[in-house]
Order: structure tokens, then C-alpha cells, then sequence
């Protein structure tokens, strides 16, 4: 902490007079008395996210986002400043005038009272926000104690009234005693012109030499009305004004690209986060890499909870299996701000629909046509009459009769079957058209049924849905089934969508959105397994629905695999719980700091990353042990195992058909980086991960980038194994051997950083390091103590 020593108070002389080194103490207020934990542009940005999410509809179309509200909001306050210099005062302004000509410019409609109801919220939203994010500051109440017995007098430039920041001194810090507030915006004067100054002296009837005033700004606070003849006290405590300076600097970058945010909120996480001491090592890293892919996972559950918002819904639907995770999340952001604080107005709730494909398929048919089964056939060009038949849940046995009729076997796989005649004609059989119908009559009807006790009904009214992703089929079947009512789908990721879509149904894509950027969309979801292994519950899917027996309940038909139970058991609920873990400091990035969904994108896109191309190795060697479940469209389940690979890959390094047909394999298991790290071919993997996707380690010795070789060598050589190994082979008597091996010149530095990570790698030291990194004690020690960094250096 820097700041004078305040000189000694009144104090009667001897002769009856008065003798004092001042009379009058103003204290800067913002940053002094109270401090934010925040950029203060975020609390007014936050007002912008509330507006937008609750006016979202009569807002100008141009004006639909945080940011570009923000910037319409400081072109008002500019204008007002510029008006108010032209009349003589300095360029200040009321919140109340900004906000009247901001509703004015913002609403596309010009009604009086939608303009008074807008800046009303606005004001409303802006109070409280700089409630919840102000705090006092915890040393200027001893650097006040110097001064009993002299006025003091709050002085700040802001734009809220004297009375309102009286109640917020009040309210944050109720121990420091003024006698008066004087906000800039009241008097039409600022500190910045000294002219704010002038007015209180004369107001308290004092010269400048017996004013003293403490602030932070070293030139509105100190130079200024050191310049006037006021004693300027600095008071700027070295912790706080780092932490100022954190929040300048995210302001700055946000400002620029939120991607550059990225490592700023993963250091926020791994510093907030600590796995439990009773999970394994195996455990405890999934818990880490959870906390670590947080981002896109919570980004998916806020970009819903906006959606509603701006659309009026209570109640958000999410879509099981992947949708027993996302609620958590859902629930788990409630609980983290409640009464409305996470986005300045209230959050709807959540409901979980237990449905699946399969589960609505049938009950969403219109007709039985080869049009209408082309809805299947776009994602499956190659079906048995046998997954058909399972797809619809419809017994083979009940149609067995006229498959022999048309010549089908049910097992035979019909390549483009809406090609195949026989299929035709089975279609265009009227008893075939009435087992289907009578199938799907009976399965909308209960399925209506169940879909009402969970508060999703047929009646007109939009609604919100959330599921994983890909083409929003179950979306697209509830469409059907409920022509009237509009169901918008938010979605982690969307393939380009293949059928004729409903025209009640919109899908927005949070992530990934491959008909947009086929680029870098196209290689993440390229395979989505592991993103619905990751996602999953340990229920099974949903098969149907039959009433509960004596009862008016409807019960839920699951279709179990005790190996997708396993792998949730060991991995993907230790990955899910390090999500939840997050969700609190995500939740604080969302309310302190305005991040919106849109935000958070550049670290859902990283997450999307890190999965797919730097999975742990214990989720790898559980991914190969599952069958995935193909039910719809291929009637049953599709094994993951694949063969060692490890021969294969040693001849591909010298011969470029072995390599041809590991690419071939790598591909075929649906999750090439897994496959390859979970055979232990970490260089190729690194060399995949790279070349498919542009993803590196953060500590990367393979790079041939300058400035990311000059980050690798400052990590590696930090480590204290790396400096006790470097000490002992730069001993003396080493260095002799050295140079008798080597000869002189030997330890000359490398100047090209790439050329010296490349030399540091081929070093004894930095072999040995390596090796007893990656062993399995020093794994298990590391990402005990080290906790989520160790997955950023491992």
C-alpha cells in the first residue's frame, strides 16, 4: 500500500481560534470505499445480457446481441456528455437519461410506455448487479482512523445519485462513517476536469490548502488536485490493484477475441477444483479432464436456458440418456445463483423426457409410404426387414407371414431398400399399412400420455428441448406427433440435417454446426460416439411405454447393456462429476463478468478438442470394451473392441502401405486418438492429433513454432527433476568427460528455440526425465498434486 500520512485533524488553538492542517477529507469512492469484482463495464454489459434475454423480441434486429447493445448504451452516454459541455457543465450524466434515450433507440417499437417499462428494467438490473459484485475494501478504515473529528465527504464520478451510493456504502460498508456524498452526475462536474474540485470546497467553504482528498487514480485522484494545492493522498494496495489489473486485462481480451480467454478460465477451474482423496488415480484424472471440458457442456445448458428466456418458457426438456447429465447441470446452475442472479432475471426449471428414437419413431409416422420411410433410409442406406421391423418395435413374428408372401428374409441386408421391389410392394400392402398403423395409433396415444405428465403438451405453446445432437431426429418425431406447437432444439453438435424438415421444429447448434463450417465441424463430429460415451447414464435407452399395472402411471421400457453401465460406473461419471464440479466458477464468469453462451464457444470448441483428440487413457481402454447401442436403424449393437495394433504401426513407420491400412483401422474404430493411445502410440496419436484436428499439448516438443518451442523449453526446464538431472551432467567432472567426448564448444547455446528443443529432446537429461514422468507412480503422483494442470503437462 502506497499513501501519505494524513495530517493531524481540527484542533482548537490555544487562543480560541482554529488551527488545522485541513478542514475538509473527500474520499474517492469506486476502488477506495468499495471495490467491484468485476471490469465496470461488465456490470453495465450485464444489463445488456438481461435486456436482451427479456426484450429480445422488440429489440432492432441489429442490436439482438450483449455487446451491441453495450456499444449503442456508451454512444448514448457520449451523446449526453457532448450536450451537457455544450451548456458549460462537464460531460456528465443521470443513469435515468441514458437509459430513456437508450430504450428510445434500442425498441423498434416508438410506445412511451415500453420505452418508461425497458429503461425501468434497465435501472433495476444495474442497482442490483453492483450490489451483488461491489464489496468494501478492507484497509481504508485505518487510513480513516487518522481523521476522526474532520468532515468527510464522499466524491465520485459515477452515474448513479448520492442516494443511491449512500445506500450502497450502506449496504457494503457499513463501518465507514460520511458526512456527506457528492457523485459528479448530481452537480454536472467531474474530478477529471478538477472543476468537481472547486465545487466542494466552496460548498464546504474551504481553500484548497486545508482539503485533502484520497483516491486511487494517480492522475484524477493525486495529479489533479495536486495541481489545485489539495493534499492528494494515493491509496492503491498492491493485491487489489493486481487484481484490477486481471480484470483490465479479460476486458481487454474479450474485447479482442474470447478465445484468447481460454487458458484464464481453465486456470480459474484447476485453482477452484480438487478431485475427492477417495477416487483412484485412473478416477481423479477423469475427474480432471471433466473440470477441464466443463465449458462445453455448461455453454450447451446456458445457450438453452437463453433460448427460453427469450422466448417466455418456464420449463426447459431434456432429452434422455445424454440429458440425465445436462440437467444436473441445469439444476446445478440454479443452485450455484438462485433467485435470478445468474442472468438478472429469473431462470426457468428443468424437466428430464425420457424418449429416444426408437421410443418415437413409430408414433411420429404420417403415412406408410417409401417417402415417409426415407426418414430412416437417409441415415441408414442399408437395412434388414428385421431393423426395420425393430425400429418401428413392431414383432416379426406378426408380419412374418407376408414377408414370405413378398419374398423378404428378415436377416437379409437390402441395399437402398426404397429401391428394392419387394419392399414396394410390402409397403403398398394394405395389411402391412394396418399392423404399422395400428402399431403407431397405439404408441402416439401413449406416448401423448406420458409426454403430458411431464408437462410437455400439444397446445400451441413454443418450446425448448435439449439433446446431444447430431440431426435431432426425436426432435423432428415430436414435431410430427405435435403439429401446432413450435419446439426449438439445442444441441451440442449438427451434422447436415437429411430429411424434410418439420416446419415447427428449429435446431440450433451450440458447438458445432457442420453445414456452417464444414472445416473444423467436420473433423470434430466426425465421430460422435465418444461424445454420447462421455454424455451417457447408466439407464439404458428408452424402448417404449406400456401403463403401469392398477395404476394411472405410465412406465418407461429400458433397453439395458451392462457394458455401457460398466464404463459410466468407472469413467464417465467421474468425467461428469469434475463437470459439476466447474459449474460454480463458470457460474461466476456467467454473473461477475456477463458471459453469455456465445462466450463461452471458443472453450467449448477446445473441450470438443481435448476429447476427441487427447482423451485419458482410461476412458480409451473403456471405450473399447463397449458396444454401442444401433437399435434404430440396425436393430442391435455394434462392438467397439478392435485388434492390437501395435505391429501395424511399427512397419507403417517405414513402409507407407502398412500405414495406408493403420489410417484404414484408425478410422474404423470410431475414435482414432483413443484407439492409438490406448495401444500405447503416443507419437502417432500426437502426430493425428495435430494433423486432423490442429490440436497440441501445451507443453509440445514437437513444435516447430519459435514462440511455442521458447514456452516448451522454459516449461521442461523449470521442472526441479530437470534441474537436478541438468546440475549432476553439468557437474565438473561431466563436463571434462563431455568435452573429451564431444570435444570444445560443445555446451555453446542453440540461438534458434525450435533447433534447441529438438537438441533438449534428444538430451540424456531430458530422456531420463521423460521416462520417470511417465511411469505410472509419477502419473499417479502428479495428478495428485498437481490436480488439472498435470493433464495440461503431462
Amino acid at each position: 500500500m502506497s499513501h501519505a500520512t494524513i495530517p493531524t485533524p481540527i484542533a482548537p488553538s490555544p487562543s480560541g481560534g482554529s488551527r488545522a492542517d485541513y478542514a475538509l477529507l473527500t474520499i474517492d469512492v469506486w476502488d477506495t470505499i468499495l471495490r467491484r469484482r468485476c471490469h465496470p463495464d461488465e456490470v453495465k454489459l450485464f444489463t445488456a445480457r438481461a435486456l436482451l434475454l427479456t426484450w429480445h423480441d422488440r429489440l432492432r434486429p441489429e442490436l439482438r446481441t450483449p455487446i451491441a447493445l453495450l456499444h449503442l448504451r456508451q454512444l448514448c452516454e457520449q451523446e449526453i456528455g457532448l450536450e451537457a459541455k455544450g451548456v458549460g457543465m462537464d460531460d456528465e450524466y443521470r443513469l435515468p437519461a441514458v437509459l430513456e434515450r437508450w430504450a428510445a433507440r434500442a425498441l423498434m417499437d416508438s410506445e412511451a410506455h415500453h420505452a418508461t417499462a425497458f429503461a425501468a428494467r434497465a435501472q433495476h438490473t444495474e442497482v442490483e448487479q453492483e450490489k451483488r459484485v461491489a464489496f468494501a475494501d478492507q484497509g481504508i478504515q485505518a487510513l480513516l482512523a487518522t481523521a476522526n473529528g474532520v468532515r468527510r465527504v464522499g466524491l465520485s464520478d459515477f452515474y448513479l445519485s448520492s442516494a443511491q451510493i449512500a445506500s450502497l456504502i450502506e449496504l457494503k460498508a457499513p463501518h465507514i462513517h460520511l458526512d456527506e456524498i457528492v457523485v459528479s452526475c448530481d452537480v454536472g462536474l467531474n474530478k477529471r476536469s478538477g472543476r468537481l474540485y472547486n465545487y466542494i470546497q466552496n460548498h464546504a467553504r474551504v481553500t484548497p490548502g486545508q482539503h485533502a482528498h484520497i483516491g486511487d487514480h494517480p492522475d484524477v485522484d493525486v495529479g489533479t488536485p495536486h495541481r489545485m494545492g489539495v493534499q492528494a493522498i494515493h491509496y492503491a494496495p498492491p493485491d487489489q490493484e493486481a487484481r484490477r489489473a486481471v480484470h483490465r486485462e479479460r476486458w481487454d481480451r474479450r474485447n479482442r477475441s474470447t478465445g484468447l480467454l481460454v487458458h484464464a478460465m481453465r486456470r480459474d477451474i484447476a485453482d477452484a477444483v480438487r478431485a475427492p482423496d477417495r477416487l483412484t488415480t485412473d478416477q481423479a484424472e477423469m475427474y480432471y479432464f471433466g473440470a477441464r471440458c466443463a465449458p462445453l457442456y455448461v455453454g450447451l445448458v446456458l445457450r438453452a436456458i437463453e433460448e427460453a428466456l427469450r422466448r417466455g418458457i418456464q420449463r426447459v426438456h431434456y432429452f434422455t440418456r445424454e440429458g440425465v447429465f445436462f440437467q444436473r447441470i441445469h439444476d446445478a446452475l440454479l443452485a450455484a445463483a438462485p433467485a435470478g442472479e445468474l442472468l438478472g432475471t429469473p431462470l426457468p426449471g428443468s424437466e428430464l423426457l425420457e424418449v429416444s428414437r426408437l421410443a418415437t419413431f413409430c408414433a411420429s409416422l404420417r403415412e406408410v409410404t417409401p417417402r415417409e420411410f426415407m426418414r430412416i433410409w437417409n441415415l441408414y442406406s442399408t437395412q434388414s426387414i428385421a431393423g426395420l421391423l425393430a425400429t418401428l418395435d413392431i414383432p416379426e413374428i406378426s408380419v412374418r407371414p407376408l414377408l414370405e408372401i413378398h419374398g423378404l428374409q428378415a436377416d437379409e441386408p437390402i441395399q437402398y431398400p426404397w429401391l428394392d421391389p419387394r419392399i414396394q410392394a410390402l409397403l403398398a400392402d394394405r395389411r402391412f399399412i394396418g399392423t404399422v398403423n395400428r402399431a403407431r395409433d397405439h404408441r402416439r396415444r401413449i406416448l401423448r400420455e406420458y409426454l403430458a405428465l411431464r408437462g410437455f403438451h400439444d397446445d400451441g405453446a413454443p418450446k425448448v428441448i435439449v439433446d446431444i445432437g447430431w440431426r435431432g431426429t426425436i426432435q423432428d418425431n415430436l414435431a410430427h406427433i405435435y403439429p401446432s406447437s413450435s419446439i426449438t432444439g439445442v444441441y451440442l453438435g449438427m451434422h447436415r440435417v437429411l430429411n424434410e424438415q418439420p416446419v415447427n421444429a428449429i435446431k440450433i447448434p451450440f458447438a458445432c454446426d457442420v453445414a456452417i463450417d464444414e472445416a473444423v465441424a467436420g473433423q470434430l463430429l466426425e465421430h460422435v460416439q465418444p461424445y454420447e460415451a462421455l454424455s451417457n447414464s447408466p439407464d439404458g435407452s428408452v424402448r417404449g411405454y406400456t401403463r403401469a399395472p392398477g395404476t394411472q402411471g405410465i412406465h418407461v421400457e429400458r433397453l439395458l447393456d451392462p457394458d455401457e453401465s460398466a464404463m459410466w460406473e468407472t469413467t464417465s461419471r467421474h468425467f461428469q462429476n469434475g463437470v459439476l464440479a466447474a459449474v460454480p466458477v463458470i457460474a461466476r464468469w456467467i454473473q461477475d463478468y456477463a458471459f453469455c453462451a456465445d462466450d463461452l464457444r471458443p472453450m467449448a470448441i477446445e473441450a470438443l478438442k481435448d476429447i476427441i483428440a487427447a482423451p485419458p487413457v482410461p476412458v480409451c481402454n473403456a471405450f473399447f470394451r463397449l458396444r454401442h447401442n444401433e437399435t434404430f436403424g440396425l436393430g442391435g449393437f455394434v462392438d467397439m473392441h478392435q485388434a492390437d495394433a501395435t505391429g501395424l504401426a511399427r512397419r507403417a513407420r517405414a513402409d507407407p502401405a502398412a500405414g495406408h491400412e493403420l489410417y484404414a483401422i484408425c478410422n474404423q474404430s470410431r475414435w482414432p486418438c483413443a484407439f492409438l493411445r490406448s495401444h500405447g502410440l503416443e507419437q502417432e496419436r500426437l502426430d493425428w492429433a495435430r494433423w486432423k484436428f490442429a490440436h497440441a499439448p501445451l507443453v509440445d516438443v514437437s513444435t516447430a513454432d519459435p514462440n511455442h518451442a521458447t514456452w516448451a523449453i522454459s516449461q521442461i526446464q523449470s521442472t526441479r527433476s530437470y534441474r537436478l538431472l541438468h546440475g549432476i551432467t553439468h557437474s565438473w567432472p561431466m563436463r571434462l568427460l563431455n568435452r573429451l567426448r564431444f570435444g570444445r564448444g560443445w555446451d555453446v547455446p542453440i540461438p534458434d528455440p525450435v533447433a534447441r528443443l529438438a537438441a533438449l529432446r534428444r538430451s540424456r537429461a531430458y530422456r531420463i526425465l521423460h521416462a520417470i514422468r511417465h511411469s505410472s507412480w509419477s502419473r499417479a503422483r502428479a495428478i495428485r498434486r498437481y490436480g488439472m494442470d498435470a493433464l495440461d503437462r503431462w
